[in-house]
């Protein structure tokens, strides 16, 4: 009987997954348009540049060459534009996620963005 039911729900999440999954890459003609797919959604398209494959992140499609050339790395640039500004920063990097402080928090997430700003991947102003 225990084998019956574990058959059935294995059955039961096999069509769940199945309908769930994709029917393969958006086929299109040039470059997609933002308002087009969701993201996460992978196309592929001939554009006059040739063959590219894009991906949606974030609302905008990306593209990939089979040359390994792509756009991803605009998604970096873009947030390397930004520019953040801490004051009064006392580095911390622990923290006890039951019970701290706003003053521990901002200091751990002050200290967070001076990380990723000095690995080049946010900047200060």
């Amino acid at each position: 009987m225990a084998l019956e039911l574990s058959q059935t729900l294995k059955t039961q999440e096999e069509r769940r997954l199945g309908h769930q999954k994709s029917t393969g890459p958006l086929k299109v003609s040039g470059i997609p348009s933002n308002g087009q797919g969701s993201d996460g959604d992978i196309a592929v398209g001939n554009t006059h540049a040739g063959v590219k494959l894009f991906i949606k992140i974030v609302g905008k499609w990306y593209s990939f060459t089979p040359d390994n050339t792509n756009s991803f790395g605009n998604v970096i640039q873009d947030y390397k534009k930004k520019e953040y500004d801490i004051s009064n920063l006392s580095t911390d990097r622990d923290y006890n996620a039951n019970s701290a402080s706003n003053d521990v928090l901002s200091d751990v997430l002050g200290t967070l963005i001076k990380d990723l700003s000095d690995l080049g991947i946010i900047k200060l102003k």
